[in-house]
């Protein structure tokens, strides 16, 4: 478990360099001196709140609870997906959010491919399965970095790379609402929506790779760690 004081403890280093200028130097002219002390404030009470719940995150990542959403993903991977895929016919079509970008001639052309029944099934599959897809995947891979980054590092902003999965969590929410969006309105087009739903998901698939990527190196690190005797 973590120490409910460790947080705070951590921050001090962040937090008491900027108090000392700000007594000891505040006339200084320089941008932060510029900032109100209300805003300064908020700056660091949302710091404060993006830390502990970093932390908080660091404190749930057992065993047990990894195990739960690798079984959730699994399942909407292996089992739901492919399922309501062939109900609705569109097992062997190419769904845009596997895409890494597309032009909107492209995905409109997609979304004729579908056919009536098809694009019926769109509304199943992106807008309430994979909408609770980003709720399963997005906490897994933040479980299992955190469960990495414990003990491998100590610095803040490394340590708080566990969060980034729901930046990938926000582009797949944004990138379904663009495709749900076009799929409901066709055979009507809104380029502009297609390119920030292409945008969305290139981000979308950017992010997924720096953490897969992250996890990798954690992973390495460990490994090495364990594998060097202490000295």
């Amino acid at each position: 478990m973590i120490n409910n004081k460790g947080w705070q403890m951590n921050l001090l280093p962040t937090f008491v360099p900027l108090l000392q200028k700000q007594n000891n130097k505040p006339n200084k002219a320089c941008k932060y001196y510029r900032i109100p002390d209300t805003e300064k404030l908020k700056i660091m009470v949302l710091y404060t709140k993006v830390y502990m719940f970093s932390e908080w995150l660091k404190s749930r990542s057992s065993i047990f609870n990894i195990l739960l959403f690798l079984v959730g993903f699994i399942t909407l991977t292996v089992f739901i997906f492919p399922y309501f895929k062939t109900h609705y016919g569109l097992q062997n079509a190419v769904l845009l959010d596997v895409l890494f970008g597309f032009s909107p001639e492209r995905a409109y052309d997609i979304i004729a491919s579908y056919g009536d029944y098809g694009r019926k099934g769109i509304f199943v599959i992106t807008g309430i399965v994979d909408f609770i897809y980003p709720l399963v995947y997005g906490p897994l891979l933040a479980l299992l970095l955190s469960r990495l980054i414990i003990k491998l590092s100590t610095t803040i902003n490394i340590r708080l790379i566990n969060l980034l999965p729901f930046v990938v969590v926000l582009f797949d929410f944004i990138e379904n609402t663009g495709i749900l969006f076009m799929t409901a309105n066709y055979p009507a087009k809104s380029p502009p929506i297609a390119w920030l739903t292409s945008v969305a998901g290139i981000f979308k698939w950017l992010v997924t790779g720096v953490c897969i990527v992250t996890l990798l190196i954690l992973l390495i690190k460990k490994a090495n760690k364990k594998a060097t005797p202490n000295n």
